[in-house]
């Protein structure tokens, strides 16, 4: 959807998503459209050595005719591409990615596509760090969840009015209620040798 939302907004007609790995540099051609598949194949893994894995990691936006292109490549004309941009795609200001477009007919592009397609990526770029973020979020509460369960210790989460939240299996064979009814307390609620005010003094100061 990335690749056809910058083909639609350009005077582009092919183009690709490139990976680059945060461990190697290296660059890994994801998606592609419009490109021939000998071409695709040529250019479907470049190591962190190759220049243009270089050009990527520099993070400027790049357009530029393929003539011009500081990389020899005999794919490009092989291919017939005319003009070519580059797009980093950041997340939390580090390449992590770029969008490739290419023409086949045309030898530049108008500044106002150049400017949406720059936007263009820095969107693309704000959704990967989004969806990232949520999938770490999933893991640390898997990972809290996990250890909730599984932990020796009795433990409860409660609300900031005592209210009881949430109870582990170590808590509930410590206290001899189920879940559900220690669910339907406060925290006052399991000392019976203490006031409530005493308690939530406690509480607080812990």
């Amino acid at each position: 959807s990335c690749v056809d939302a910058a083909l639609s907004i350009s005077n582009m007609d092919s183009g690709g998503i490139y990976d680059l790995c945060p461990n190697t540099g290296a660059m890994d051609l994801r998606v592609h459209q419009g490109l021939g598949p000998a071409f695709v194949e040529a250019v479907r893994h470049f190591p962190a050595t190759d220049p243009r894995a270089d050009i990527v990691r520099r993070g400027d936006a790049i357009f530029i005719p393929s003539r011009e292109l500081p990389v020899e490549d005999e794919n490009i004309e092989i291919e017939g591409l005319c003009f070519l941009a580059i797009l980093p795609i950041r997340a939390r200001n580090k390449v992590i990615a770029c969008i490739n477009l290419a023409s086949h007919t045309e030898d530049d592009a108008e500044p106002e596509v150049r400017e949406g397609l720059m936007r263009l990526a820095d969107l693309v770029g704000n959704a990967i760090q989004r969806i990232r973020a949520e999938e770490n979020l999933r893991r640390r509460d898997a990972e809290y969840r996990d250890l909730f369960n599984h932990a020796t210790d009795g433990i409860i989460v409660t609300s900031e009015t005592y209210e009881i939240r949430d109870a582990n299996p170590s808590f509930v064979h410590m206290t001899g209620y189920s879940r559900d009814e220690l669910l339907e307390r406060h925290l006052t609620d399991l000392y019976v040798d203490a006031s409530a005010a005493d308690v939530r003094a406690s509480v607080d100061t812990i």
